[in-house]
């Protein structure tokens, strides 16, 4: 059913089970912004998309327990609606479906609902609570973002993933519970949340975006982070966490980055399982580092352009960017004796990580069990070492997990490889 028509109130008639696409959407008739009230049958299956967009006088609309489909932007910018209530076999909230809403203060979401996509609730500036139910898995991007007023939400413990801006600049939210059950927090997911005082990040985080917490200015406690391995780029920038004056910046067991001025021999605590990326780039001071046993993950750059010269430590050390140690004399190190016949072929590691070698490649090279990354570029004959034509067999270990791009590029003599059980990534 589409609306042609210039009344204040409308009902549809019984035995319609669909709301077409703009069906009275403002944009396709300008009277329906005057529109106070439409009467919704029973026995109605949908409501498509952008259905009732810009019916900005619109207070209050049922929604028949028939329904189980809303489209994308079905009351987007219904300015006046101020409740909702969704029926129970709606399991999907589609993109925009209530986005400029604002003065929808209470929303009952169904039992059964799965997602909350894009832009759902976006600019819904009178919504101050929201509990989702515990079916949901997934919190797209935008979902709840600029709702200014939400000062508490319940997040259930089937949700996955929490999308780019999800919660950005939510700015009344002072508290949010992460479940164990969320892998990923998206860039920008709580982004200007400046109410937000603490959170603590479970060990089932995987994975978080850049400017995820940025400029959260009351953010001065953060635990957890011990599943991380995926740190993006600030994502506590511009938070009390960098009140340090002098020493190294830390949001749980994630380094940061440092204030003021660090020593030669720069020591990072036990319990830090991740340097993030550019924490101590272009620092001037450091000449020897000394890593933790808990540390698995050493993001991009995160020593880059420093004087450091010799690391210890780190036996735990899973993941290292390309790019970690770039313009340092340590990185120099896994470079220097490469095909160099007079000495001993020998893999040089940082923790399980397979850096480098010395000496000229043997015909076999193995690649020990212990090992999780071998890095980019390792046996590139375009690194100038005519050795690697040496190499006839590959055995990768059976800890190794990914092989970086270009890892064994223009090795003429390679004929087999065996082993890899553990393999998830190749460059």
């Amino acid at each position: 059913v589409a609306y042609q028509g210039t009344a204040t109130e409308v009902t549809v008639p019984d035995g319609v089970k669909r709301i077409g696409d703009d069906a009275f959407d403002r944009d396709c008739n300008d009277a329906t912004r005057n529109l106070t009230s439409v009467t919704l049958p029973a026995g109605l299956e949908e409501i498509g998309g952008d259905a009732f967009w810009g019916c900005e006088k619109m207070a209050a609309i049922e929604i028949p327990d028939s329904v189980k489909f809303i489209d994308y932007g079905a009351f987007c910018g219904c300015a006046e609606l101020a409740s909702a209530r969704l029926p129970s076999k709606v399991k999907r909230l589609n993109e925009g479906v209530f986005a400029g809403c604002a003065k929808l203060a209470d929303v009952t979401l169904p039992a059964n609902l799965k997602s909350i996509d894009e832009n759902a609730f976006e600019a819904c500036t009178s919504l101050a609570a929201v509990t989702m139910p515990a079916s949901v898995e997934w919190i797209g991007d935008n979902a709840f973002s600029y709702c200014t007023s939400l000062a508490a939400v319940t997040i259930p413990a089937s949700v996955e993933w929490i999308g780019d801006d999800a919660f950005s600049r939510c700015t009344s939210l002072a508290a949010v519970d992460i479940p164990a059950s969320v892998k990923e927090i998206g860039s920008y997911a709580f982004f200007g949340c400046t109410s937000l005082a603490a959170v603590d990040i479970p060990a089932s985080v995987k994975e978080i975006g850049s400017y995820a917490f940025y400029g959260c200015t009351s953010l001065a406690t953060v635990t957890g982070c011990t599943g991380v391995d995926y740190p993006g780029y600030s994502m506590f920038g511009y938070t009390p966490l960098w009140n340090v004056t002098d020493g190294i910046v830390t949001a749980g067991s994630l380094v940061l980055g440092y204030n003021g001025t660090l020593p030669e021999t720069l020591t990072i605590p036990e319990g830090m399982t991740c340097v993030c990326d550019e924490a101590f780039e272009s620092c001037g001071t450091v000449k020897t580092l000394n890593l933790p046993s808990t540390l698995r993950t050493i993001g991009y750059a995160a020593f880059g352009d420093t004087p450091i010269k010799a690391v210890e430590g780190g036996a735990g050390v899973t993941t290292v960017d390309e790019d970690a140690f770039c313009y340092t004399p340590y990185e120099d190190t896994f470079w220097t004796d490469r095909g160099d016949a007079s000495k001993p072929f020998e893999l040089l590691r940082l923790g399980k990580v397979v850096r480098g070698y010395k000496g000229a490649c043997p015909a076999a090279v193995v690649i020990p069990d212990d090992v999780t990354e071998i890095r980019t570029s390792l046996f590139d004959k375009d690194n100038g070492d005519a050795s690697v034509d040496n190499i006839t067999s590959v055995a990768i270990g059976s800890g190794v997990e990914r092989i970086g791009s270009y890892a064994f590029y223009g090795n003429q003599g390679l004929k087999a490889v065996t082993g890899g059980a553990s393999l998830e990534t190749i460059g």
